[in-house]
């Protein structure tokens, strides 16, 4: 064996555990027939009535947008009109200084 691992095996055997041995012989010795029977009573928690409503809201938004017809919707064209101003109402917004 080189140093570097005589070293690291003499690290090894120094790191101790961090939980008491009494601890781990208690546990060890624990007996679990002396324990009882426990009821264990869930809790339900209904939803409030708004809550209710949120989420009937965005069902029917979902609903909508995925059962949508496409084929109801007509074709649409735009024009766009650009009306340049004409040069008199140029000169009247910026008169020429001379």
């Amino acid at each position: 064996m080189s140093s570097e691992q005589q070293s690291v095996v003499e690290v090894n055997e120094e790191v101790k555990s961090p939980v008491n041995p009494a601890i781990i012989e208690e546990v060890n010795q624990f007996d679990s027939k002396n324990l009882k029977h426990a009821d264990v009573n869930e809790k339900v928690i209904l939803p409030t009535k708004e809550v209710i409503e949120q989420e009937k809201k965005h069902l029917d938004l979902v609903n909508g947008l995925e059962n949508f017809d496409k084929n109801k919707l007509r074709p649409a064209t735009t024009q766009e009109k650009i009306v340049l101003p004409d040069r008199e109402s140029k000169q009247q917004k910026f008169p020429i200084i001379t």
